[in-house]
């Protein structure tokens, strides 16, 4: 039997990585997700911890989920209040209708990310 999930809000940002385990993304005090690929290397006297750099890359972007759907959130309403405007000096000329096309691809991409983002895509 398939159940409708409940869509649920985000843990609150900011979010950052730990600073002793940088593979591992914290909310305040507490751990709210790992990106699996560090370890333990050296001597049990003096533990060092590696992160490959892939690894870390991929844990600083989803530290800043967050921010990043609170961007685009302030940027959609920005548009949708108007108040991101074009510049229509280049009205007459014929190519400007296809001059409209990467903003327009780009704002789908904003609404699809937005939309994965609260669960809703």
């Amino acid at each position: 039997m398939i159940t409708k999930v409940q869509t649920a809000r985000h843990t609150p940002g900011p979010w950052t990585l730990d600073p002793e385990y940088p593979d591992e993304i914290v909310a305040g005090k507490r751990s709210i997700g790992e990106v699996r690929g560090g370890r333990f290397v050296g001597d049990c006297e003096k533990p060092e911890y590696e992160v490959p750099a892939e690894v870390l890359a991929n844990a600083r972007l989803i530290a800043a989920a967050p921010e990043l759907l609170t961007a685009l959130e302030s940027i959609k309403q920005l548009l949708t209040d108007k108040m991101l405007v074009r510049n229509t000096e280049g009205d007459h000329q014929s190519h400007w209708a296809m001059n409209q096309i990467p903003i327009v691809s780009a704002l789908a991409q904003m609404e699809q990310a937005i939309k994965k983002a609260r669960g809703e895509a």
